[in-house]
């Protein structure tokens, strides 16, 4: 009788240690639409980890699609090169997400984005004004040199949309917020 105590004992201690082993909440994002036409939405993901389980799907006006990333996922959301893109990096620090906005490439006119959450909402509205003539194609705008905080994309953008990264090495822009919440990318807030 002494030795199934024992083994009782033991189960129950094993329990316990496997009870108190914390487990971080699962993020996830709401991918809404609110343009006037369908957008097609590209997910980029860092080379080497964990897949989203998408490259891109359209949302049409007025809809959204949910997508659940996996620990420690890394990439970004956006419509395209030179697109405003969403950027994560999910659960890599301390049960933390970080998340910015970014233009550094250059953004489609008239189209913006935002993101909210738990965290602190970001919003970027990339309007005509903000793009410098020569930079201009069309509805597009690009940087005419990622790298340069002092030209004059940088600079428009940094005015007009101050939550976004203007230039590759604008590292203030990066936020961050515990794991487990939903991030809304919603393209032309």
């Amino acid at each position: 009788m002494a030795s199934s105590t024992a083994i009782l004992f033991a189960l129950v201690a094993l329990t316990h240690c496997f009870v108190a082993i914390p487990l971080a909440a699962a993020t996830s994002f709401n991918v809404v639409n609110r343009c006037g036409s369908s957008q097609n939405i590209i997910v980029r993901e860092n080379a080497g980890g964990p897949s989203i389980g998408t490259s891109g799907f359209t949302l049409a006006p007025g809809a959204s699609r949910g997508l659940n990333p996996p620990n420690l996922w890394a990439g970004n959301i956006g419509t395209g090169t030179p697109g405003l893109l969403a950027e994560f990096s999910i659960n890599s620090n301390s049960n933390n997400d970080f998340y910015d906005v970014s233009a550094v490439d250059g953004f489609f006119i008239g189209t913006g984005m935002s993101i909210t959450g738990s965290g602190r909402g970001l919003t970027c509205r990339a309007e005509a004004a903000t793009c410098p003539p020569q930079n201009r194609n069309g509805n597009t705008c690009t940087s005419p040199n990622r790298d340069d905080p002092n030209s004059q994309y940088a600079q428009n953008v940094r005015a007009s949309c101050p939550d976004a990264y203007s230039w590759s090495g604008d590292n203030t822009k990066t936020f961050a917020t515990g794991t487990g919440g939903t991030f809304t990318i919603t393209f032309c807030p």
